[in-house]
């Protein structure tokens, strides 16, 4: 996955729970998120506080919601995409065992039957990839938490937090992402 692929999850994750939480401050959100990708090097209490920067609306209030939003998205978007990868190193080795077993019996059967190199091959077969894993009850409940630490990391009372918590998984759990 690139780098554009991952920030286009994030934003739009973070974009679906500002819509929720604030929608007042979705006019400055693009500001907002394009200050947050340019400080890719910093802290995340930096990027964050640099997002709230540029993230005034015309009436000059700042943008609250969508730094922070921005800021567990990155967090949640990076642990998904690690348990996507833990899942699929898990199946492409079941997949990859199969299709040797699959193979290495197509040629002794070949040599049995003196037709090797005949149609039904090895080369013929592929591994197809299967949809893409499901996020788990688990995993969302340590979603919710990392949306929830995430959030406190940057401040916002226990209260702010659980609500970004609830957003970020909901919006999860309806695909709006």
């Amino acid at each position: 996955m690139s780098d554009q692929e991952q920030r286009d999850m994030v934003a739009d994750l973070a974009r679906s729970v500002v819509e929720v939480l604030a929608p007042e401050e979705l006019p400055g959100f693009s500001a907002c998120q394009e200050a947050f990708f340019d400080k890719t090097g910093g802290s995340l209490e930096d990027r964050t506080r640099e997002a709230a920067l540029r993230g005034f609306d015309s009436a000059g209030a700042a943008a609250v919601v969508a730094p922070v939003a921005l800021a567990v998205a990155s967090e949640v978007v990076a642990f998904i995409l690690n348990e996507i990868k833990k899942t699929l190193r898990q199946e492409a080795a079941g997949a990859i065992s199969a299709f040797v077993k699959r193979w290495l019996a197509r040629l002794r059967s070949a040599d049995r039957t003196g037709e090797r190199g005949a149609q039904g091959g090895p080369e013929e077969e592929r591994l197809e990839p299967d949809a893409p894993p499901e996020i788990s009850s688990g995993q969302m409940a340590q979603i919710y938490v990392l949306a929830v630490e995430t959030a406190r990391q940057l401040r916002l009372s226990g209260y702010e937090a659980a609500r970004m918590a609830d957003a970020t998984v909901r919006s999860l759990a309806a695909g709006e992402t």
